[in-house]
This record gives structure tokens, C-alpha cells and sequence, in this order.
């Protein structure tokens, strides 16, 4: 697989990679640990295995809507839909809002059939009455979780692959603890593929989040504190 945009040149696609004089079939996407990666890492086609698999499974809710109790009908979207939105979504959940919007519609789909309200309804109350996060505040939950697990070993002088990625603009362990200190760098991107990894978008969405969040030295505290923020 070659990666690039759509300005590659097509020399470059046609290109022929061989390992000991056999050819290695060239491809425009792969299923690598149940994520669809495609050439130009829009997530477009693994968006649309996705929405297929949520879209089959809410039809099946919709015909248990009227047979089986709201609670029951939660219990079938936590494990029939949400483990579909939720698998790698750190990895894929930064593509287009055009794509992800197809998953969206999807969720709300979900919760107006759980809630018994009109195919028309408004969605957000739905999603604060049965507490589930949309599409893209399931993204940001899994990168500041990420971010969050990076730095706490960062402060406990852990090596991992991302300490040069995830540095705070005050260079101080005890800023992590400090109001306005817990700031990070965010990586200069030129391009719109660049701002989407998760280098950049994990600093950016860190540096969005209340300080009531970011200050918390408990995991679990602070992914409770995260999920109520974006609720």
C-alpha cells in the first residue's frame, strides 16, 4: 500500500515492491486488527463497514422496540452498537465530519427507538437521558484518556514512544497539579492529514478541556469528570 493523497503520482502507485522475485499485490485498503486502513487514511471505508454492521443491529432494535423494556433495550445498544462505535475510535474517530455524520445519524436513530419518541425528535436530551456519548465525544474521551495515560507515566519518569509528543508548555512536574500550568505544545501541522493524528489532536483537545478535568491525579476520577464534561 502506498499512502499519500490524491496528488500522488501515479508512477509511484504502479510501483512494483518484490520479496525474493515475488511480486507483492499492491492495495488501496487492508483489515488490520478489525480496522479498515485505507491509502489515503480518510477511514472512509472502515466508517462504512461499521455503519453497515450498526445499521443491521438497529434494525433489530427497532423490531424489540415494542416487546422488551427501555433497560433491556439499553442492554442491546451496549452491546450491539456501541462496541462497534467504540473499537479503535482514537485511531479512526478524527475523520471528516462527513463521514463520522453517517454514524451520528445512526446513534440518534438508536436512541429515538430506545426513548419511543418520534423519528423526528430531538436527539441531545436522548443522549443525556440514557447518558451515551455521540461518535465524537467518544474520540475525545479515548484521546484524552491516551493523552492523560502518556503523561502520568511522563511524570513518573516511564519510558514510552510518545514522551517527546505530549510535553506541557511549563516544564515542570509539579505543573500537572497547578491552575493554567497543564498546558501542552501542539505540534505545528501543514497539512489537514498532519492536524487530524493523533499528535496534534491530542494536545488540542487537552487544551480544550476545564481545568476541573485536567487536574485530576485519578484515572478513574478524571475519566468520570471527562465523561460528565462532554455529556
Amino acid at each position: 500500500m502506498i499512502f499519500g493523497n490524491k496528488f500522488v503520482d501515479n508512477s509511484d502507485r504502479n510501483s512494483v515492491v518484490s520479496i525474493d522475485s515475488v511480486s507483492i499485490k499492491q492495495v488501496s485498503c487492508v483489515k488490520f486488527l478489525g480496522v479498515y486502513v485505507d491509502e489515503k487514511l480518510s477511514w472512509k471505508i472502515h466508517i462504512f463497514h461499521v455503519s453497515a454492521i450498526i445499521s443491521k443491529n438497529i434494525g433489530i432494535l427497532s423490531k424489540l422496540r415494542y416487546k422488551l423494556p427501555s433497560n433491556i433495550l439499553l442492554t442491546l445498544y451496549n452491546s450491539l452498537i456501541l462496541p462497534h462505535l467504540s473499537y479503535c475510535a482514537v485511531i479512526w474517530g478524527s475523520s471528516c465530519k462527513t463521514h463520522l455524520d453517517i454514524l451520528l445519524k445512526l446513534q440518534k436513530r438508536a436512541m429515538r427507538i430506545m426513548s419511543g419518541t418520534n423519528y423526528l425528535a430531538h436527539s441531545n436530551p436522548l443522549f443525556i437521558l440514557w447518558r451515551k456519548l455521540k461518535i465524537t465525544d467518544i474520540y475525545k474521551l479515548q484521546t484524552a484518556v491516551f493523552v492523560y495515560d502518556h503523561i502520568s507515566v511522563t511524570l513518573n519518569n516511564n519510558l514510552t514512544s510518545f514522551n517527546n509528543n505530549f510535553c506541557f508548555q511549563y516544564n515542570n512536574k509539579q505543573c500537572f497539579l497547578r491552575n493554567n500550568c497543564n498546558k501542552l505544545i501542539v505540534p505545528f501541522s501543514r497539512t489537514e492529514l498532519r492536524k487530524n493524528c493523533i499528535k496534534c489532536q491530542g494536545p488540542i483537545l487537552w487544551n480544550g478541556l476545564p481545568e476541573n478535568v485536567t487536574t485530576n491525579t485519578n484515572r478513574g476520577a478524571f475519566k468520570r469528570h471527562l465523561i460528565e464534561f462532554l455529556l
